[in-house]
């Protein structure tokens, strides 16, 4: 453990993760195979993409019944019809859509396409948040404790956009 006051970051990739990969296992073997040793305090920040994975919330596009709502979308938006049903379907509400981006209001905030996401999944798949990421978080640290013995903090996170506004922020 470093002196206290020092931060260090060190990024650990887990390679690809397919649906139901056991996430906390992968986290822990990808550590040890950088050496890296966790310790009581330290705080592991976990993609929520991968927590998504972990949970199987992928979406096959294929097997979506498309409304004549998302069909609308699709047409404003440039969005495939099916990836438009999936963001509604993630939504308390679709607001609005502009090329490449439907806005949404989803778990209280306003966000892009309802969390659901075409990045970093196969061709014809969509990933959508995690069902709870607290739960999520939670259920990580305590395999984490189990595997590894320290007391770990664990934060789910993400990036998000801003209406409005050009570029991403970080969201946990």
């Amino acid at each position: 453990m470093d002196p206290p006051g020092d931060l260090r970051i060190v990024p650990v990739r887990t390679g690809v993760l397919e649906p139901g990969d056991d996430l906390p296992e992968r986290l822990t073997k990808t550590m040890g195979d950088a050496g890296e040793v966790p310790a009581a305090g330290d705080v592991l920040l976990v993609a929520s993409k991968a927590v998504a994975m972990w949970e199987g919330r992928v979406v096959d596009l294929d097997e979506v019944e498309v409304s004549e709502q998302a069909e609308e979308l699709s047409l404003g938006s440039g969005l495939p019809p099916a990836f438009c049903q999936v963001a509604i379907d993630e939504s308390d509400r679709v607001l609005g859509g502009v090329p490449g981006a439907l806005l949404t209001y989803a778990r209280g905030i306003m966000v892009a396409n309802g969390g659901a996401d075409l990045s970093n999944v196969p061709g014809g798949k969509a990933i959508l948040w995690p069902r709870d990421a607290w739960q999520a978080a939670h259920r990580i640290r305590a395999e984490m404790a189990a595997r590894c013995g320290p007391d770990l903090a664990v934060v789910v996170v993400d990036s998000h956009v801003q209406p409005l506004r050009f570029g991403t922020v970080g969201m946990a």
